[in-house]
């Protein structure tokens, strides 16, 4: 009877070690090991990976026309080319450790195969380089703007590209009109050219002056 059950789950569970080591040669070392390294990307750029891994948001036209997919993973360059997914070539991504871009000729047909990376640990993230096609945003007419790198981050400062509040994209639309700001602070430069225009002096209180 006991022999009877083993080979009942030998059965079962059979398919999915063919499926997983289907392609791919299971005696490679891919020195995988350590801990992962999307963890050691700043908050901003995981934020960034989230958004971009959920293929949902795709259609199938962008997917089966990008070519080029972003991937970050600890297997060497040069043993990459050797994973499930078998990509047609690999080069390194700009700026981030351990990203790399994967080339494919058909890439509908290795999405399976990328998710099935993830699962056994091979590569930690996924995500197809979609362009975009970019619209000049609505940016005030302030000065300063450009200084001001947490509203748009463009790397002045040796800061880095992008990592921003991420906001301008909605001032196309909301205006803030009818919308009243209490700031509770122990200063505020009122006068400034910037706020004095839409200060509104009967709702402030100072409670250090009493004024």
């Amino acid at each position: 009877m006991r022999t009877i059950a083993m080979l009942l789950v030998l059965m079962l569970v059979s398919p999915v070690v063919a499926t997983i080591g289907e392609g791919q040669n299971n005696n490679i070392d891919f020195e995988v090991s350590g801990e992962n390294i999307l963890p050691t990307y700043s908050k901003a750029v995981q934020l960034a990976f989230d958004r971009v891994e959920n293929l949902n948001q795709y259609t199938v036209e962008e997917l089966s026309q990008t070519n080029q997919w972003l991937i970050v993973t600890q297997i060497p360059l040069e043993k990459q080319s050797l994973t499930l997914a078998k990509p047609e070539s690999v080069e390194p991504a700009p700026i981030l450790r351990g990203a790399y871009i994967w080339y494919f000729d058909e890439p509908l047909e290795v999405i399976d195969e990328l998710e099935i990376l993830v699962e056994i640990g091979h590569i930690e993230s996924y995500s197809p380089l979609v362009e975009r096609q970019q619209f000049p945003r609505d940016n005030p007419n302030d000065p300063e703007f450009s200084s001001q790198w947490h509203l748009e981050n463009t790397g002045q400062d040796n800061g880095v590209a992008g990592e921003d509040a991420n906001i301008t994209g909605a001032w196309n639309t909301v205006r803030g009109t009818g919308i009243v700001i209490g700031v509770v602070d122990d200063g505020l430069e009122w006068d400034h050219e910037d706020l004095s225009a839409n200060y509104e002096s009967n709702l402030d209180y100072d409670y250090c002056n009493y004024d």
